[in-house]
């Protein structure tokens, strides 16, 4: 469930619904100059950073390797898969994914917790 958040989350495949809106008409090649350009890309690619690094960091201990690993996923998945349909990926998001982080969610409380 955390890599489906990072991917929505990073506006990457399959879950580039604004991408794949703007790239009717090419508009954030028309809508920007050099600069803005630029720092939107920078922008996309820093929080590809910060999001590979968060990862190893919560699940890893932070370990090189492991970002690195993370990295080649997202990449690999950006070039992999197409783009979902709106209506199919909100379907998954709210039905299939919801039910199971909760479920994730209640059995840590419970494990670490204990019925106090």
């Amino acid at each position: 469930p955390f890599l489906f958040m990072v991917l929505a989350e990073l506006n990457r495949a399959p879950f580039d619904f604004a991408e794949g809106e703007r790239e009717l008409v090419r508009g954030y090649n028309v809508e920007y100059s050099r600069v803005a350009f630029v720092l939107l890309f920078l922008g996309e690619y820093g929080a590809l950073l910060f999001f590979r690094t968060l990862t190893s960091v919560l699940f890893f201990g932070f370990s090189f390797v492991v970002i690195y690993l993370v990295f080649s996923i997202l990449v690999f998945v950006r070039s992999s898969y197409p783009r979902f349909r709106y209506d199919l990926i909100m379907s998954f998001f709210w039905f299939k994914l919801l039910p199971v982080s909760l479920i994730f969610l209640g059995y840590f409380v419970i494990v670490f917790f204990g019925f106090y």
